[in-house]
């Protein structure tokens, strides 16, 4: 069994994913068909966000839909439970869009997780692993 990196705020399950040299907490949402950064990501990789382009993002959920600012980079390489996931392109949202937009660097979609062949949730070692 692998080191924990997965964890529940209230009912939201959360998911540590590496980028850098750093752990990053992200939301694990599989009704979101995409991964988006947050705030967070935009304040401690500054220097990153900094070489993208401004655009005005549309997000859509249960909802509705809304247009927050952003910025778009071409690619962001995270690590996700002992794999290697692309975020292509990444959207770095600079407003807070979510109740829980606030707390974390993400929001971790289906994107993502379908780069992998298999996906492991497994509550009793609290572990999330990608193969």
């Amino acid at each position: 069994m692998g080191q924990a990196n997965l964890c529940f705020e209230g009912a939201f399950p959360v998911v540590q994913i590496g980028f850098r040299h750093s752990l990053l907490d992200f939301t694990v949402d599989t009704g979101a068909q995409n991964t988006d950064l947050y705030q967070a990501f935009a304040n401690t990789f500054s220097d990153l966000v900094k070489s993208g382009k401004r655009e005005s993002h549309k997000l859509t959920g249960v909802g509705g839909s809304a247009n927050v600012d952003s910025v778009i980079l071409p690619s962001v390489t995270l690590r996700i439970g002992g794999h290697d996931v692309l975020l292509q392109p990444a959207h770095v949202l600079l407003q807070k869009s979510s109740g829980t937009s606030g707390m974390f660097e993400g929001n971790l979609g289906m994107d993502l997780l379908n780069q992998a062949h298999a996906i492991t949730l497994n509550f009793q070692s609290m572990t999330l692993t990608l193969e």
